[in-house]
């Protein structure tokens, strides 16, 4: 709500909700989906929904854990992607590929966002040390600081083993 409103105070028409609460006759430029697939319960639905509400030549960003990241093979369930059971579904690079094409989307840009591994992989220690992913996020980052940064050295390397996958996609124009 609050990146709404700062949105529409400078002029953006800009809206809230779920997509499929949005009339079909209404048609934007592009659509945001930050940490959102993975909490639905059909995210294919959801990208068709977003496909018939974009203008052509439309834009869709999505940004979502990504289940071939580094952390979640070093943590496996402790990794704060995992996020059971706020997380219904998640995602390897080829899946959410996969998905968007499905829904029709061209043009697929794998984006790279800022790289996190600091933060996923100390909060994944303090999941697995039984201390929940926001309990003892500062201790465990100097313990796993080592690891975390050759995580960033191998995710620079190679963008598909990142925490997150980010993604900008294009409706036919």
């Amino acid at each position: 709500e609050k990146a709404v409103a700062a949105a529409r105070s400078r002029g953006l028409d800009v809206r809230h909700g779920t997509v499929e609460a949005i009339s079909e006759d209404e048609q934007f430029d592009g659509i945001t989906m930050g940490h959102v697939i993975e909490h639905v319960h059909d995210p294919h639905a959801v990208l068709a929904a977003c496909y018939e509400r974009l203008k052509p030549g439309g834009w869709i960003w999505v940004d979502t854990p990504n289940m071939d990241a580094l952390g979640h093979v070093e943590y496996g369930p402790y990794w704060v992607g995992v996020d059971a059971p706020r997380h219904l579904i998640l995602f390897t690079p080829d899946a959410l590929t996969d998905a968007l094409a499905g829904a029709g989307f061209v043009d697929q840009q794998p984006l790279h966002a800022k790289l996190i591994a600091t933060f996923t992989w100390a909060a994944s220690a303090a999941k697995a040390a039984g201390r929940g992913a926001h309990g003892g996020e500062n201790e465990f980052r100097a313990s796993v600081k080592k690891q975390a940064m050759e995580a960033v050295d191998r995710e620079t390397a190679d963008p598909s083993v990142r925490e997150f996958l980010t993604v900008r996609a294009y409706k036919p124009a």
